[in-house]
């Protein structure tokens, strides 16, 4: 979709994107926006020295997005965001 001149992009299926995301949640970094921040929290069996090397976007039907990284690990990210946890992102943690 162009608008005045630029392009939309969902950012789900570039590569510089992925790249970006991983390197954020390695950090554990923390963003502030204009509603908060967002929080990058790293799982606890992923090493804060694991570099990135692949990414993947599985080829599935999915009310959400989701990224495989290094062919080991699994990033969603929810369509729906709300201020309060969701119950699927705590049992997930």
């Amino acid at each position: 979709m162009e608008a005045e001149g630029k392009w939309i992009v969902d950012a789900t299926y570039v590569s510089e994107f992925h790249r970006a995301l991983f390197e954020l949640l390695i950090a554990g970094k923390k963003v502030p926006s204009t509603d908060g921040t967002l929080a990058f929290e790293r799982g606890a069996s992923v090493s804060q020295h694991e570099v990135f090397a692949t990414s993947l976007n599985p080829s599935i039907d999915q009310s959400n997005s989701s990224i495989f990284f290094n062919g080991k690990y699994f990033l969603k990210l929810y369509r729906k965001l709300l201020r309060e946890n969701t119950t699927e992102v705590e049992m997930l943690r």
